[in-house]
C-alpha cells in the first residue's frame, strides 16, 4: 500500500510526464552522451547481466542500457511514466526492456539481478528501509546496488528545481537526506558495505552543450577538498554486507 508521501510522488509524476509520447533515443545532447558514458564505466562489464532500473521514469537510463545488459526491468510508481518507457521500447524495437508499475514492495525478486541502479530515487523515497531490504532479496550472489543520487548540499539544486517547476516533489525530509554523509550512514546501516564513492558534476551539465570546458570545471571542482562535499550529484557501489 502506498503511503501518503508515495501518493503524492506518484500524482506529480504522473502530472509531469503527461505531455510525453515517447522517449526520443537518437538525439542524445553532448550532456547526455557524457553521463551516460560516465555510468557505463561504472558499471563495468555488463555483458550477459540482469539489471534492475528502480525509479526508471520514463526509463531514460534502462532503455539506452539494454543495448549494453541481457535484460532491464524498469520499476517506478508512475503509472504515466511506466507506459511511455513501455512504449518507446515498443516503438525502438527493445525487446529486452520491461516497465513495471510499484513501489518495490512486493515483486517477489529473489537473486535475480546483477546489478540495482538507482537514479534519483532515495529522495524520492520515504520507505527506504523497505526499498534496500528487497534490493538486498533482489540481487545475485555478488551483486551490486548501485546509487546515482542528487546532493542536497549542492545549492545550485533550488534555483534548478524552480525553474523545473519541481520545488513541490523535492524539497522535504527525504531530499535532505539525499546528501554523502547520510547515504553512507543509512547505506551501512541497513546492511550494506560501501566499496566505491564517485562525484559527478557540480555545476549543471548542460553547460556542457554549450561549452566543453564546462566539463573541466567540473573535474576540478570534483577533486577539490571541501568543495567536492557540495558536487551535484553522488555515486556509491555497494553490495550487501
Amino acid at each position: 500500500m502506498k503511503t501518503k508521501f508515495s501518493k503524492k510522488q506518484s500524482v506529480y509524476w504522473d502530472g509531469y510526464t503527461s505531455n510525453i509520447d515517447k522517449l526520443d533515443l537518437t538525439n542524445d545532447t553532448i550532456a547526455e552522451k557524457a553521463e551516460l558514458s560516465f555510468l557505463l564505466d561504472i558499471l563495468g562489464n555488463c555483458n550477459n547481466k540482469n539489471i534492475l532500473d528502480l525509479g526508471c521514469g520514463t526509463g531514460k537510463f534502462g532503455l539506452k542500457l539494454s543495448k549494453y545488459f541481457k535484460s532491464v526491468v524498469g520499476i517506478d510508481i508512475s503509472k504515466n511514466s511506466i507506459v511511455i518507457a513501455n512504449r518507446t521500447a515498443k516503438f525502438y524495437k527493445i525487446k529486452n526492456f520491461v516497465g513495471i508499475v510499484g513501489d518495490f514492495k512486493d515483486q517477489g525478486y529473489r537473486e535475480t539481478f546483477d546489478i540495482i541502479l538507482a537514479v534519483n530515487l532515495i529522495h524520492h523515497a520515504d520507505n527506504l528501509d523497505i526499498i534496500l531490504k528487497h534490493a538486498k532479496l533482489a540481487l545475485k550472489k555478488g551483486g551490486k546496488l548501485v546509487i546515482f543520487e542528487m546532493n542536497s548540499l549542492n545549492i545550485l539544486f533550488i534555483p534548478f528545481l524552480i525553474y523545473h517547476g519541481q520545488i513541490e516533489s523535492h524539497i522535504s525530509w527525504q531530499y535532505l537526506r539525499s546528501n554523502i554523509f547520510s547515504l553512507k550512514y543509512v547505506l551501512r546501516n541497513a546492511g550494506y558495505k560501501i566499496e566505491k564513492c564517485f562525484k559527478w558534476a557540480w555545476l549543471p551539465t548542460s553547460l556542457y552543450n554549450r561549452f566543453l570546458y564546462f566539463k573541466k570545471i567540473n573535474e576540478v571542482l570534483n577533486r577539490t577538498p571541501i568543495l567536492n562535499a557540495f558536487t551535484a550529484f553522488n555515486i556509491i557501489v555497494c553490495s550487501p554486507d
